[in-house]
């Protein structure tokens, strides 16, 4: 249940690394073994409150509750570095768990629709049973955020608008209740 925090520029070495509930996995640096995390268990790469940090894994398998913790910068993309938190996965990857993120500084409500920023990288083979968005910091009126693992060895972190049949079929639905009240009160 204790927390595990790589040095940076170190790893650890090639043995199974498992985080049960309570457990947090954080930092920077490298865990060449494969990674599981059950339960609540928690992976945070950088860690701290704005140290930004890039983790690297094994193949890993998170469990459908794990915790994601990450830090972003708002105004700025770039993947990893000093300044977005990253997971660098080395094999096969298993996405689930809850993520919650966190703006470096800064607010997301200017952020453009189809911005993104990179959370995991990864060099095996996908399992992709869900991300569930937890917390995240608000966007301008009218867009969301979205997971996006469209392109191979990525899952990215997207401002999205509302799909427009959903917006269309609302403006139908509205229409025609507007309609009905019309001619109700004729």
């Amino acid at each position: 249940s204790a927390a595990i925090t790589p040095v940076a520029g170190s790893s650890t070495g090639t043995g199974t690394v498992v985080i049960n509930s309570g457990g947090t996995l954080g930092g920077s640096g490298a865990v060449r073994g494969a990674v599981t995390v059950n339960g609540t268990g928690i992976i945070s790469p950088g860690a701290a409150a704005n140290a930004i940090g890039t983790l690297t894994l094994g193949a890993t398998t998170l469990s459908n509750t794990a915790g994601l913790t990450f830090q972003l910068n708002p105004a700025n993309q770039a993947i990893g570095g000093t300044t977005n938190d990253l997971v660098s996965i080395v094999g096969a990857f298993t996405l689930d768990g809850i993520l919650n993120v966190t703006a470096t500084s800064g607010v997301f409500t200017n952020a453009a629709v189809n911005s993104s920023w990179r959370l995991f990288t990864y060099t095996g083979a996908l399992t992709n049973s869900f991300l569930d968005l937890s917390s995240l910091p608000a966007l301008a009126s009218g867009n969301l955020w979205t997971i996006d693992t469209a392109t191979t060895g990525q899952v990215n972190l997207v401002v999205a608008v509302p799909e427009p049949a959903v917006v269309g079929v609302t403006s139908i639905v509205a229409a025609y209740i507007g309609l009905r009240r019309r001619r109700a009160s004729m």
